[in-house]
């Protein structure tokens, strides 16, 4: 999900494609969530979701209607994440 120089990286295990890379590849994926800007960091090495919960949570919420309009459950991730930013 990209807004501006903003991009929201969701991993979620509930996606098939994670459960067969881990699967075929014998990796852990786990459940991951970055922010990054990509004009100052184009290699997205650095995550600023805490240095940002403002945009991180724009980002989160757009992520999880994207995925309800498409039909999709939403991700446990993400719904994990809005919640820690919330407190």
């Amino acid at each position: 999900m990209r807004r501006g120089t903003w991009k929201l990286h969701v991993i979620d295990r509930s996606h098939a494609i994670v459960e067969r890379l881990e699967r075929v590849q014998h990796v852990d994926l786990g459940g991951e969530l970055t922010l990054t800007n990509v004009e100052a960091d184009p290699s997205e090495q650095t995550n600023l979701i805490d240095q940002h919960p403002d945009i991180a949570r724009e980002l989160i919420s757009a992520h999880q209607e994207w995925r309800k309009a498409l039909g999709l459950a939403v991700s446990e991730v993400a719904d994990a994440a809005l919640a820690a930013l919330d407190r």
